[in-house]
């Protein structure tokens, strides 16, 4: 091979693009980095920005006694053994020292971290952080800020609002480096002898998100909840088209309960509390959840996030509606989040996701689910709580019946967060065929390798985040060459 255009080319710089990059140009690398978007960060200050890390300092200061061994058991317990052992195992035993690096680094945790988060299977640790107001902002600060510095310092390249076209081969092997198009139409070809794709996630493609997730939809308004506009799957397709292989198609999950804003359809948000609240126990649950035949389909009081995500799998088009009376609404703290009773009070029968009637029959025929289902189910459920006892779904909070006119319905839906399918790679993050043999030269990490790799088919908390950043400095702190 002859002399290269740069020593490392990212493909996507978001959260395991920037991170890589940046550790790449401290070790001496000449690092180009491109990205499609008009700014760097991907997903990033769009996610929650929880991270999980075992054996960090600020568990011994709390006096946590955790290691990356308990780590990883949490991880295989919650994924019922469904995560990959090594990637999984390599981001644990890593995790505390990418922690470490960001605090290093400025990154602001709020004081009572680390906690057991109970959004998703909790572990049984106290091992997930976060910052101010849950958001990846923070992350984003200390990762952008370290990534800035070295395109400064003149070790990173940066092109923004260009496209990654295709891949180069040599003689149908190595990957030797990058088509690309600037958005002006500009072309060109650079080379380099280690190539990342970073390029994000699918969750903004409606047309190709199926086949990446077991054929299950892409509900309309989901990139405003975590996915950049800019998650089309185009590194899956790009590291497909040489030979790589996407796996964990069949491992989708929905994160439990979304709404359509009321102030923006065209949007979906966490409206209600029914996720949150029936999770951390800040609300004891007086609806039930139906579907579309006016049926139940899980212990709506169940505190297992994993148990509540996978029922709701087995609906089709991951929707459901949250029913409940007038006395629940007078007797139970406000089940909106961001909304007064009175302000909701002027959406039912007016917005597509909320309606309200006299009887459970007619609410019934204005959600659009079975009458007889919905009224049996009703009638079903108010026996349970004379009787004190769900022989259906085993729930144990059974305030009161829903036999108080009016009644309630509001529409809810499972969402797409994050990629599980992603590109499959060996223990140095290589590319791979589905024979096993390497693709040398290409590197997947970030949702291109997919969430599926180190939290199975479930969420394992703070684990696509941190794997994101654990990876990206592993390949740019040792894996790679030069």
């Amino acid at each position: 091979m002859g002399p290269f255009d740069y020593d490392v080319i990212i493909c996507g710089v978001g959260t395991a693009g920037q991170t890589a990059a940046t550790f790449a140009s401290k070790r001496g690398a000449r690092v180009l980095a491109v990205d499609s978007a008009a700014e760097i960060g991907g997903n990033t200050q769009r996610s929650t920005g929880q991270m999980s890390a075992a054996g960090t300092r600020l568990q011994a200061v709390r006096g946590i006694h955790d290691t990356p061994d308990l780590h990883y058991e949490d991880i295989m317990r919650i994924s019922h053994n469904t995560a990959d052992p090594t990637l999984a195992r390599m981001a644990v035993d890593n995790a505390a020292d990418t922690l470490h690096w960001l605090l290093d680094n400025g990154l602001e945790l709020l004081p009572e971290m680390p906690v057991i988060f109970k959004g998703h299977e909790p572990y049984r640790i106290a091992r997930t952080y976060w910052g101010p107001d849950r958001g990846g902002r923070p992350l984003q600060k200390v990762l952008g800020t370290e990534f800035m510095k070295e395109v400064h310092a003149g070790g990173i390249t940066l092109l923004l609002e260009t496209d990654v076209m295709d891949l180069v081969r040599q003689d149908e092997g190595r990957v030797t480096g990058v088509e690309l198009k600037s958005n002006d139409e500009q072309e060109k070809t650079v080379s380099a002898p280690n190539v990342l794709l970073s390029m994000g996630g699918y969750n903004s493609n409606a047309e190709i998100f199926p086949r990446y997730s077991n054929g299950y939809p892409l509900f309309k308004g989901s990139p405003v909840l975590g996915s950049h506009p800019n998650a089309n799957g185009k590194g899956h397709a790009i590291g497909e088209k040489i030979g790589g292989y996407v796996r964990y198609k069949d491992f989708f999950m929905p994160t439990f309960g979304r709404v359509k804003d009321p102030k923006d359809t065209s949007y979906v948000s966490n409206v209600t509390l029914i996720h949150a609240a029936s999770l951390l126990g800040t609300r004891p649950l007086w609806e039930i959840f139906v579907n579309r035949d006016g049926e139940r389909f899980v212990a709506e009081d169940s505190d297992s996030a994993d148990v509540k995500e996978h029922a709701l799998l087995e609906i089709p088009d991951l929707t459901f509606w949250v029913v409940f009376d007038q006395r629940a609404r007078e007797e139970s703290k406000c089940i909106y989040a961001n909304m007064t009773h009175e302000e909701a009070d002027a959406l039912y029968n007016d917005h597509e996701s909320f309606r309200k009637a006299d009887s459970p029959e007619e609410l019934a025929e204005a959600m659009g689910v079975d009458p007889a289902g919905l009224v049996e189910t009703v009638e079903r459920y108010n026996r349970s709580v004379g009787k004190g006892v769900d022989e259906d779904f085993g729930r144990k909070y059974l305030p009161a019946p829903i036999a108080c006119p009016p009644f309630y319905g509001i529409k809810h839906h499972g969402m797409s967060l994050t990629s599980f399918a992603g590109l499959a790679v060996n223990e140095n993050l290589e590319l791979i065929r589905e024979d096993g043999s390497v693709i040398p030269g290409v590197y997947a990490a970030g949702e291109c390798l997919g969430l599926g790799a180190t939290s199975g088919k479930s969420f394992c908390g703070g684990m696509g985040l941190m794997s994101a950043i654990t990876f990206g400095r592993l390949l740019g702190d040792r894996i790679w060459k030069w």
